[in-house]
């Protein structure tokens, strides 16, 4: 199996990293949508905050996208 170039290392540590920042994301976002889902019902703010609550959810779609994205990245370059 050929060694991976210095430019593959670097790629796949940026990869990396993206991943984890994606993991601290997919792990803060709900906190962030509980707190936005109480503040809702206690203030009765629905108005302004249920569209702030499809917005969290449109982010967890995108996270999980990218998460794919870099993940599938990261396989091609272990090939």
């Amino acid at each position: 199996m050929a060694r991976p170039s210095s430019r593959d290392s670097l790629i796949r540590a940026t990869l990396e990293t993206i991943i984890l920042e994606l993991v601290t994301i997919n792990q803060r976002m709900p906190v962030i949508g509980l707190r936005v889902s109480q503040a809702r019902e206690r203030t009765g703010l629905a108005g302004l905050l249920s569209p702030a609550l499809e917005e969290i959810d449109d982010v967890d779609e995108c996270v999980s996208t990218i998460s794919e994205q870099v993940t599938a990245a990261l396989a091609l370059l272990k090939e």
